[in-house]
């Protein structure tokens, strides 16, 4: 009773951080996994929603920017589908990557949207939510309990 209930409680949590971080409507169906170190002082919460897709919550106790973000994901051997900005903002990564171009190249002018590339991936980006792509290789970041591996290997 009392792991049912903590179950829920998490859930409802992480649903609330999705709303209050990131304004979206996110329902968290199951948590694959929680608190996996992913660098030195980051981790990250994987887990299902109800319309089936897979999401990451990522956080640090230090900084953490788009670029570390892109990078964790990359090591989960998965892609990004998206990345939720916070606050529900949708050009705040192009947003930052235009002041930091600016602020590092005052007088030069944007010739195109790859000149930003590098100075967005310089956005602070702590918490990170990401939404996965479907194919995502998991199976190194499951806990050694034989349960939890089949459930978690069928998604």
């Amino acid at each position: 009773m009392i792991d049912l209930y903590h179950e829920v409680t998490r859930l409802d949590n992480l649903e609330s951080a999705c709303r209050a971080l990131f304004g979206t409507n996110i329902k968290p169906k199951t948590i694959i996994e929680s608190n996996i170190p992913t660098r030195r002082s980051s981790y990250t919460t994987l887990f299902e929603a109800t319309d089936g897709a897979i999401y990451s919550l990522c956080f640090a106790h230090g900084p953490l920017v788009l670029a570390d973000v892109r990078r964790i994901i990359k090591d989960f051997d998965t892609g990004p589908v998206k990345y939720f900005a916070p606050q529900n903002n949708a050009e705040y990564f192009k947003d930052f990557g235009l002041k930091a171009f600016k602020n590092s190249f005052p007088g030069r002018v944007l010739n195109s949207e790859d000149d930003l590339s590098f100075y967005m991936s310089l956005a602070p980006y702590n918490p990170a939510l990401v939404r996965l792509t479907l194919k995502a290789n998991l199976s190194k970041y499951i806990t050694a309990d034989p349960l939890l591996q089949k459930k978690k290997v069928q998604l």
